[in-house]
């Protein structure tokens, strides 16, 4: 703009100005104008990460890849926590992506699939602790069983601020089954939550990360806003609302590689991968 501005006041000066010449400048002027309005503006501050989201599975201490101790996950929250993270649930992450509502300030969702009893005894009272909430995935024909959580405890957990969310009703490869037993799998699941919580269910995760865009057409007609995965597919698309990518927090996972994932998001321990 400045440049414009100087060139304006020294085409004024020069009062033998031929017509063609004063016409060309004019042009010129109106052109650089266009360009100027047409550029992107450049933020003076860097652009937010993409919403990390965290997925457990087990926490215990038992040392095999899917299980992280109590004490880990809890220096983790803990991590989270002091540096100013505020946790948030899976339906409100889709909201704000989609209808642009308000999150709070460095916001993180913590999910957990397959609904292990360990989820209630052992996660839950460290989520409370901290103030944090998650999101946890169901398998609904597995409650009550021996070593998941019962309706009972699940219902507590969701008047806890918790949110629940559906990940079928026997833990399937969706993909590989035929369509109308896939369709049953995420359908029942969904109505069996609503039936026994009373709450909607918005939020599915596909069990094994096995997914294709079939099976994410049933999961939305059944009703649900958003489904996460795991590692991006060939194909996926982190920007898609049935395709979110997750970061699988595992055994002996280090607090750098977690404090990467809370600050970058899914692409900053992927490079390969743009959201």
């Amino acid at each position: 703009m400045c440049y414009i501005k100087s060139m304006g006041k020294e085409h004024e000066q020069k009062k033998d100005v031929h017509p063609k010449n004063t016409l060309a400048f004019a042009l010129l002027v109106i052109a650089m104008i266009s360009w100027f309005q047409s550029t992107p503006v450049i933020a003076s501050e860097t652009p937010p990460q993409p919403i990390p989201i965290f997925l457990y599975h087990h926490i215990r201490n038992v040392k095999e890849r899917w299980s992280v101790s109590p004490s880990l996950f809890e220096e983790e929250v803990k991590y989270l926590f002091d540096y100013g993270y505020h946790s948030v649930a899976m339906d409100a992450y889709e909201n704000a992506v989609q209808n642009h509502t308000e999150l709070p300030k460095k916001p993180v969702v913590l999910t957990f699939d397959d609904g292990y009893e360990d989820m209630y005894t052992h996660a839950l009272p460290i989520l409370q602790k901290y103030g944090m909430v998650g999101t946890f995935y169901i398998i609904t024909g597995f409650v009550g069983t021996n070593g998941f959580l019962t309706w009972d405890q699940l219902s507590e957990m969701q008047k806890a601020g918790m949110e629940i969310g559906g990940h079928t009703v026997h833990h399937v490869f969706l993909a590989n089954l035929p369509m109308n037993m896939a369709k049953e799998e995420i359908e029942k699941c969904k109505s069996e939550l609503e039936k026994h919580l009373g709450n909607k269910i918005t939020s599915f995760a596909y069990p094994f990360n096995d997914h294709n865009k079939t099976v994410e057409k049933l999961v939305e007609q059944a009703g649900y806003t958003n489904a996460v995965i795991v590692d991006i597919h060939y194909g996926d698309d982190p920007t898609n609302p049935y395709s979110i990518p997750r970061i699988t927090v595992g055994t002996g996972e280090s607090m750098a590689l977690f404090a990467r994932g809370a600050e970058k998001g899914y692409a900053g321990i992927n490079p390969s991968v743009q959201n």
